[in-house]
């Protein structure tokens, strides 16, 4: 999302505004994807080929009608989605303001050559054995099922992106045993690591998200008089493959997490019909 810092006053404002920069502003036109992956939004669609898509509509909040906007082409940033208030180097609306607030529609990650189960085992599997490794890590389910859009960490820092900490995490081991992993969590991870994807699944998933708000002081204190991101009841589609990352870097959290339920939620029963 483009989103214009606003100049405050004193030192200490102004860092903490700047934690709003969304850190892809610097890197229109450099590498962020490997070459096999683009990324567009398309607020024309309702459907893919995989299912159903919630984000469209047909005119966004500034009467600019919905267009497709080519966000990554061949892993190369080409732009980012905006409003009508420009920033430096993107000077033209993507027609993306929803209601008060810059949001994605449907977002689609595609991929020129993905793999299909099998090959992404075996290419897990060659990854692990490459390092040296006796088991690879793989991660089923996120924690918090919304869409975070800030870049700061509350303090004014931009080390790293938001990321919740996996529910349903493996080691899976040469043989193909698994092992659950109950403590994990995504140390020092940011907009660079997506340079290590190594391979992508051919079949793709849908997620339809609600944007949450950002955590930083910055962000809460400027939204207000200057715009930016905020609650909105809004839903953002998300279409995106299985991601094979070559290196991340995992560490057991600090304090308790919640225990699993005991008995399993009546969605997920089976029922016998007789």
């Amino acid at each position: 999302l483009a989103m214009r810092v606003p100049v405050l006053e004193g030192e200490r404002m102004n860092s903490f505004a700047a934690s709003l920069r969304n850190p892809f502003e610097d890197k229109i036109g450099a590498r962020v994807l490997p070459r096999f992956l683009s990324v567009y939004d398309d607020p024309t669609l309702q459907r893919n080929a995989v299912g159903e898509l919630l984000g469209g509509y047909a005119v966004d909040g500034d009467g600019v009608p919905a267009a497709p906007t080519v966000l990554v082409e061949n892993g190369i940033l080409k732009t980012l989605l905006a409003s009508r208030n420009p920033i430096n180097g993107i000077l033209r609306s993507s027609g993306n303001q929803r209601g008060e607030f810059l949001l994605p529609s449907n977002l689609l990650v595609t991929a020129q050559n993905g793999l299909d189960a099998a090959e992404m085992q075996k290419k897990f599997a060659a990854a692990v054995s490459e390092r040296g490794n006796e088991y690879g890590i793989v991660v089923r389910r996120w924690e918090n099922p919304e869409l975070k859009l800030d870049w700061s960490d509350g303090t004014g820092s931009t080390s790293g992106l938001p990321v919740d900490r996996p529910t349903r995490a493996y080691k899976v081991y040469a043989d193909g045993r698994e092992e659950p992993i109950r403590k994990l969590e995504l140390s020092g991870f940011n907009e660079s690591d997506f340079r290590h994807i190594v391979a992508v699944s051919r079949s793709a998933i849908n997620y339809s998200l609600r944007p949450t708000v950002p955590n930083s002081y910055a962000s809460r204190s400027t939204s207000a008089l200057y715009g930016g991101i905020a609650p909105h009841d809004g839903i953002v589609s998300i279409s995106v493959p299985d991601l094979l990352f070559e290196e991340l870097t995992v560490r057991k959290p600090v304090g308790d997490i919640p225990r699993p339920p005991v008995m399993t939620h009546p969605s997920f029963q089976t029922v016998d019909a007789r």
